[in-house]
């Protein structure tokens, strides 16, 4: 497994601060937490990571699979949705505020692509819109999810990285 960008800054308070003065700042917690009272002050819930990201940074596929679906979904704006086996259980990654997908699903409702694969550009769509630019990225347990925590799962517990408080990186352990 790799991760879904070659540089993995997780979204905080102070680098929004920082990187993006003249935006609105987030209130709320890491954009690597996942969980129930993380975002505006208790009242949403977050269920991924948020990964600084330029506009039209690419996007790679974190391992072998299958690209099921593109398109637009609300809050998420431009998404594709990566289907992957892991440890005998099918999962999907996706990749959220996309700009556009390099990868379509085609004629027959996959198209396959191997890890590191190029698979979309990040962007600022969704509720992303006139914040600072990321790729939010999730890992679902079915095709189709509910409202979190519904068939969500942390991103680390599959790619095996940890988030780091102290220098904002997400250092690789082995999920072997």
């Amino acid at each position: 497994m790799r991760p879904p960008l070659l540089e993995m800054v997780v979204r905080t308070p102070e680098l929004d601060r920082s990187r993006y003065p003249h935006l609105p700042h987030l209130k709320y917690p890491f954009g690597g937490t996942m969980g129930t009272g993380v975002r505006s002050a208790g009242a949403r819930n977050h269920a991924g990571w948020d990964l600084y990201a330029k506009p039209g940074t690419t996007a790679f596929a974190i391992t072998d699979g299958n690209v099921v679906y593109t398109g637009v979904m609300h809050g998420y704006g431009n998404v594709l949705l990566l289907e992957f086996q892991f440890q005998g259980s099918t999962l999907y990654g996706l990749y959220a505020h996309l700009s556009r997908a390099l990868v379509n699903p085609g004629k027959h409702g996959r198209t396959q692509v191997s890890e590191g694969d190029s698979l979309a550009l990040t962007g600022t769509t969704g509720n992303a819109v006139g914040e600072p630019p990321r790729l939010h990225f999730e890992v679902w347990t079915r095709r189709n999810v509910g409202p979190f925590p519904d068939g969500r799962i942390s991103p680390g517990e599959v790619l095996g990285f940890l988030y780091d408080n102290m220098d904002n990186r997400m250092p690789n352990r082995n999920v072997g």
